[in-house]
């Protein structure tokens, strides 16, 4: 899936079974966009887009959070618990 092109933001699909697992890449891909690495303005726009898909409202500050514990797919299992846990963000520091 592309999501912005110009910066070569995507994430591969061929392994997605479920909405968990879409979930899971969402926030292992698009957490570390959401906060650093490119503009301010595509910062908010990333942000929007997890938050729409997600059903959340997470700051910049929670998805630093997310992208440190959960960024480039690092724990999967830590990323299915804070998912089941709606999105509890005391569940990435335990």
């Amino acid at each position: 899936m592309i999501v912005v092109p110009k910066h070569n933001i995507y994430f591969r699909l061929d392994d997605v079974e479920t909405e968990l697992d879409l979930k899971c890449k969402v926030l292992a891909w698009l957490s570390r966009p959401s906060c650093k690495g490119v503009s301010i303005y595509w910062q908010r726009r990333i942000r929007n887009l997890i938050n729409e898909f997600l059903g959340t409202n997470f700051t910049h500050y929670e998805m630093e959070e997310i992208y440190t514990y959960l960024g480039n797919d690092v724990n999967r299992q830590k990323s299915i618990k804070f998912i089941e846990s709606n999105y509890n963000l005391g569940v990435l520091k335990g």
